[in-house]
């Protein structure tokens, strides 16, 4: 019983200077991160206007995106966000829950990133686009430290048909 009574105290006393803010001695520090999403030789017109044609061209490697960061740290959890637009409009902004990547070069694929699925939203039924001048944004946040992760962007242009 005493036992048991030592454990809820314990408990009690962390829950407490958690809430006010206090916490225990850390050997950790906040994450220094530095680095880069870049995309290799990025589309700059999609003359089909096809979302299949720009997904495909993603998926194949003749647009790779990358990202590059060196950290302190082993793992580092990065928060990826998108932001899509289309003719200076905000289309569409997501933004997904962290997960753990090691600091290095890594090839990412497109689904990591939402911009696919918000084309989508505004593509007829046979998956065009509408014409017009489209600008993606692609962040990958470090979320436990110093922000250092350099966003991507590219723009394309779907020409009227």
């Amino acid at each position: 019983m005493l036992a048991s009574t030592r454990i809820t105290c314990c408990l009690t006393a962390f829950l407490l200077l958690g809430l006010l803010g206090v916490s225990a001695p850390s050997s950790a520090t906040a994450q220094d991160v530095r680095g880069a999403v870049t995309i290799d030789d990025p589309p700059e017109a999609l003359e089909s206007g096809s979302l299949l044609v720009l997904f495909a061209a993603f998926r194949t490697g003749e647009h790779q995106l990358h990202l590059d960061f060196e950290s302190d740290a082993e793992v580092v959890p990065v928060q990826f966000q998108t932001i899509v637009r289309k003719d200076g409009e905000t289309l569409g902004r997501s933004r997904r829950d962290p997960m753990p990547y090691f600091p290095g070069d890594m090839l990412m694929c497109p689904e990591a990133w939402d911009f696919i699925a918000m084309l989508n939203e505004v593509a007829d039924d046979e998956g065009q686009l509408p014409p017009g001048d489209y600008e993606i944004m692609l962040i990958a946040e470090n979320v436990e430290g110093e922000a250092g992760i350099e966003p991507a962007e590219f723009q394309f242009t779907v020409p009227r048909r």
